[in-house]
């Protein structure tokens, strides 16, 4: 690996780590809010009722809903584990900025984009 390679892939590293710490603290400090307590309380309804709730109330697609039933069977209700999916798809959103970002408009621009998405306040609240 060349000596540039090399040093752009550690600030990548480093700017994922600014990003997981900025995204993952504080992640209990606060009770559910409301499009949380809903979509937890929409995962936990069976199967067959879910699919009929949909059909009568959700505008969403049902694929978040899926997913977060089967976390809440893996890692539990609480709101630090609740809030693990939105942290890591808000860390996924930065490094795929980078490779985008390089093909759109150069290795300079992908690494401030990275940089923009990790420290956006914004992306954090929703991550």
């Amino acid at each position: 690996m060349s000596r540039r390679r090399a040093a752009e892939f550690w600030l990548l590293v480093g700017v994922l780590a600014l990003a997981g710490l900025l995204r993952g603290s504080g992640l209990a400090a606060q009770p559910l809010r409301g499009d949380e307590g809903f979509s937890v309380r929409f995962a936990r309804l069976p199967l067959a009722n879910m699919a009929a709730a949909f059909a009568v109330s959700e505008p969403n697609p049902p694929l978040q809903f899926l997913f977060l039933k089967g976390w809440l069977a893996l890692a539990g209700e609480s709101e630090f584990a609740l809030r693990w999916p939105s942290v890591l798809a808000g860390l996924l959103g930065v490094a795929v900025v980078v490779p985008a970002g390089r093909a759109l408009a150069g290795r300079r621009a992908a690494r401030l984009a990275a940089l923009w998405l990790a420290l956006s306040p914004f992306l954090i609240w929703y991550s």
